[in-house]
């Protein structure tokens, strides 16, 4: 093979093993990333291939030009197996569970390796040519076969990014039928899902200082569950979990995005997600309207049969640590791919400061969370809608709010000033039904899809300082809000045993049924 052939191939086997923390994930058999998709699947592969390309461009001409050098091929060679090593560590932080951040003392040790190898070339002179083109032809012969495998990745994305280009067309709703309307006998129901919020934080240990009246308030004159036990920690098998009645501990979407499978978690088999056997279908035999607007799950996706109203968006990263986010545009990620990720890596390698909180991710959490709030009034507005859920992004992080302003803030205190604006929707919420007098007939569940996850997500660096003090030098309490309060009542109770979560279609169920109509009720049921 002459020079730059082997140049060209062996640069698309480094491009690969530089880019597989992207390439992967958006070929992962799961397809997780693609699940989560809120826009264009060209907005999210496009950047990727197109940095992939460059970068594989420019390795091949350095390559090429460094065959024609010998004295500076060493060198070439020296930074870029250095470069390549670090990657390899960096990927398998990311694959491990939870997606731990690189610490910054592997970031410090691969800056002194690359140090050490560039002066080993310079000492050994002469002979480093010889013993790196010995090396180089073995690594050349191991890039060729990850260049085969980097070339079948990249095969399949393209095969994933053609079947996906329809995945967020609109797909039909249930039609609600004349008969359908606000039931005399069993009210109305909202099911309130604010994601992240932990019991502990709310009602448990609240932060010194940290006011919040409005689930104050609601503790007055509801069921509040101290011992709430968690479905999991992450939304997208949480929801599918509480939906379905069914604990899940992995899910699956196809390149299209629907129809969903789950992992069942008692089985360990994966089985399809039949959208009728949900809670939503109990509400549609029941005689209820059913409407979500709801982020990061693609309910209009996943359950459109069972909804006759429904909104969703998400402007999370597809890939966590990776600044691709879902419902922006190709030109918008790929600056943001090549830019911002320069800057969070010059911060690790402590060359910079840290990217400020007014981050993309941080405008686009503000932006998802006032279009949910836009589209669900509409819908509490509307008395047909009459079993809804609202799954809220707050306080899940990063801050979008200001408590002490009272105003929404790209530099926020993060989750603490979140829980103030659960608060503040909390208030908004009670509002619009006492307005149109339906607060007292309405049947109000508030719930955490799981606690704050910390130290699982947001530790170190992550966190501010309020937020290390809240946690408690980040320690984990899993227990998430779960506070019933049903139609006329007026005073306060608790239940203290412990309750799964799990339980919740049941409890919706039972709700639907006109089971539970008192606290005393919905304890002994509970129990």
């Amino acid at each position: 093979m002459n020079p730059t052939r082997r140049a060209i191939l062996t640069a698309f086997g480094i491009s690969t093993v530089l880019f597989m923390g992207l390439l992967w994930p958006l070929n992962a058999y799961l397809h997780v990333a693609i699940f989560h998709l809120s826009g264009p699947v060209s907005a999210v592969i496009g950047p990727v291939l197109l940095e992939f390309g460059a970068i594989w461009v420019l390795i091949s001409l350095v390559l090429a030009w460094g065959s024609k050098h010998p004295s500076v091929n060493a060198y070439i060679w020296a930074v870029l197996l250095v470069i390549m090593a670090r990657e390899v560590v960096e990927y398998w932080y990311w694959s491990r569970p939870n997606w731990p951040p690189v610490p910054t003392s592997v970031d410090v040790l691969f800056i002194v390796l690359l140090v050490v190898a560039i002066i080993a070339v310079w000492a050994l002179k002469s002979r480093a040519p010889k013993l790196l083109g010995s090396f180089g032809k073995f690594a050349e012969v191991i890039l060729a076969f990850v260049a085969l495998s980097g070339a079948f990745t990249v095969v399949q994305i393209l095969e994933s990014g053609w079947k996906a280009r329809d995945i967020n067309d609109p797909r039909p709703l249930h039609e609600a039928s004349a008969a359908a309307g606000v039931s005399p006998k069993h009210g109305r129901i909202i099911w309130v899902v604010f994601d992240e919020l932990s019991y502990q934080q709310l009602y448990g240990h609240r932060f010194a200082g940290l006011e919040m009246p409005a689930f104050d308030k609601l503790a007055g004159e509801s069921t509040v569950f101290t011992n709430a036990r968690p479905e999991g920690i992450n939304t997208e098998e949480v929801l599918p979990s509480l939906m379905s009645g069914i604990s899940v501990s992995a899910i699956r979407s196809p390149t299209a995005g629907a129809p969903l499978s789950l992992k069942n978690m008692a089985t360990g088999k994966w089985q399809q997600f039949d959208p009728h056997d949900t809670v939503f279908q109990d509400a549609l035999n029941a005689g209820y309207s059913t409407a979500v607007a709801g982020w990061y799950v693609p309910y209009c996706r996943i359950i459109p049969s069972v909804l006759d109203h429904c909104f969703w968006n998400n402007r999370a990263p597809i890939i966590p640590f990776i600044n691709l986010y879902s419902g922006h545009t190709f030109g918008w990620n790929t600056r943001l791919l090549a830019l911002t990720s320069l800057h969070i890596r010059a911060a690790q390698l402590r060359l910079m400061r840290r990217p400020s909180l007014d981050d993309p991710q941080t405008s686009a959490h503000q932006e998802v969370y006032q279009q949910l709030v836009e589209n669900g009034d509409q819908m509490l507005a509307d008395p047909s809608v009459n079993f809804l859920l609202l799954h809220m992004p707050i306080p899940h992080p990063k801050g979008i709010y200001d408590r002490k302003t009272a105003s929404f803030s790209l530099r926020s205190n993060g989750y603490i000033d979140s829980l103030a604006l659960c608060d503040v929707h909390l208030s908004h919420l009670r509002a619009l039904l006492e307005k149109n007098g339906t607060w007292d007939q309405t049947t109000l569940v508030v719930m955490g899809d799981h606690s704050w996850r910390v130290p699982i997500f947001w530790r170190g660096s992550y966190l501010t300082a309020e937020e290390e003090i809240a946690s408690g030098g980040e320690k984990y309490d899993d227990r998430p809000a779960y506070i019933v309060k049903l139609p006329g009542q007026k005073t306060p109770a608790r239940i203290d045993t412990p309750f799964k979560a799990i339980r919740t279609r049941a409890l919706f169920d039972a709700l639907l049924q006109g089971n539970i109509a008192t606290p005393q009720q919905l304890s002994d049921w509970a129990k």
